[in-house]
């Protein structure tokens, strides 16, 4: 038989039969991606493609197991394969970020004024991030696209100022400057007392801002036109920069190894350069949510 034409000369044309079509394998691999196959296979999942010199979809999980591999072969027989992996972080910064977002990102409201995001929080299956109340009820973006729209939302005289939005978002929180990519992953909630001068802030106005010391638990603070009840006071102590105005509904937090433990959200400064924010555990039990963890 001669060569097909544009085969180079030398080399031989050689066709195997598939097991899989591709059609079959794309059906496949979607379903290993977004099935219930093998427990929180959605929640582990790093990698996914279809490799054509095989006719076989290859799947990465975070904590594969024995079970994982019996399950695939039992669902799928031949047509998946397994390898252990680890999901990568994304590179993005507190003004360009992208989905699942982080805490410390800029949120724009629609008339254009900016506060930032603080923790990752669930209810059953649902995903919110905590940010305040004051920064209005609005559908927020960032960069110029939509990160989320408010669900509930409290800004009373004498009351919260908190709210949370919809969205998809990472348990994992921006450190470091305003334009850098480093961030720390959420591993729980801290209750400071008073004295403890470790605290820290993440808002997409001044960056990873602090140290601060708490000086006052569970008081209310006058603004001018509102008063907001349930805030922790704490004082600027440094060397890193303060809080400022954009910095609201940013992360309050203190740092464990390369982790981070949620403390509350930011919700103002007063003229004399006193921090207010409001406690994660009473945000919490405000909204009936959950803190997502890494």
């Amino acid at each position: 038989m001669p060569a097909p034409e544009g085969l180079a000369h030398g080399y031989q044309l050689v066709v195997h039969a598939a097991e899989h079509s591709l059609v079959e394998l794309d059906r496949e691999r979607d379903s290993v991606v977004s099935g219930d196959w093998t427990p929180d296979v959605s929640d582990r999942v790093a990698t996914y493609f279809v490799d054509v010199s095989d006719a076989t979809v290859h799947v990465g999980l975070e904590k594969l197991s024995d079970a994982d591999r019996e399950n695939a072969a039992r669902v799928f027989g031949s047509a998946v394969v397994l390898f252990a992996d680890e999901r990568g972080e994304k590179l993005g910064t507190r003004s360009a970020d992208a989905a699942p977002h982080y805490g410390g990102l800029r949120l724009y409201n629609s008339s254009g004024s900016g506060c930032s995001g603080g923790f990752d929080v669930k209810n059953a299956a649902s995903d919110y991030m905590l940010t305040a109340g004051h920064c209005g009820s609005s559908t927020f973006t960032n960069n110029g696209a939509v990160v989320g729209s408010t669900v509930g939302r409290e800004f009373l005289n004498n009351g919260y100022d908190s709210q949370y939005i919809s969205g998809q978002f990472s348990p994992r929180i921006y450190s470091g400057c305003l334009t850098c990519s480093t961030n720390r992953i959420v591993k729980g909630t801290w209750a400071p007392w008073i004295g403890e001068a470790d605290i820290l802030t993440s808002g997409a106005t001044s960056g990873q801002a602090g140290f601060f010391s708490i000086a006052q638990i569970d008081v209310c603070h006058n603004y001018g036109s509102i008063t907001t009840c349930h805030l922790d006071a704490a004082g600027w102590v440094g060397p890193m920069a303060n809080t400022a105005g954009g910095d609201s509904g940013g992360a309050v937090y203190v740092e464990s190894g390369a982790n981070a433990y949620a403390v509350g959200t930011v919700d103002g400064i007063s003229g004399t350069g006193t921090m207010y924010f409001s406690r994660i555990q009473a945000l919490l039990s405000r909204w009936g949510l959950t803190l997502v963890t890494g």
